[in-house]
C-alpha cells in the first residue's frame, strides 16, 4: 500500500532529493495532482510543504482519502534533533 507523506518544512530543514516541494501556492496546483495520481496509481510520494496555506489545503487530503494513504508530518529544529 502506497502513501502520501505531507510535511511542513516551514524551516527549509527536510532534505530535498527524491521529493516534491512546494514553495508557493504558484506550483500547488501541479503538486495536488501529482499527489492525486499518485494516490490512485498506488505510488509513495514525498511532499516537502514550504508555504503554510499549502500545508493547510494538503492536510486536509487526510480526511479526503484516510490517514492510512496520507501521512503528516512537521519538520522543526525538535524534531529533527529528535531523530538524530
Amino acid at each position: 500500500m502506497a502513501a502520501i507523506s505531507i510535511i511542513n518544512d516551514n524551516f527549509k530543514l527536510g532534505d530535498t532529493k527524491g521529493k516534491l516541494v512546494i514553495d508557493s501556492v504558484f506550483n500547488y496546483v501541479d503538486v495536488y495532482a501529482q499527489i492525486v495520481g499518485a494516490l490512485y496509481d498506488d505510488v509513495s510520494l514525498d511532499v516537502l510543504v514550504r508555504d503554510p496555506a499549502c500545508f493547510t489545503w494538503l492536510s486536509r487530503l487526510k480526511e479526503q482519502y484516510g490517514s492510512e494513504y496520507v501521512k503528516i508530518y512537521i519538520n522543526t529544529p525538535r524534531n529533527i534533533l529528535k531523530q538524530k
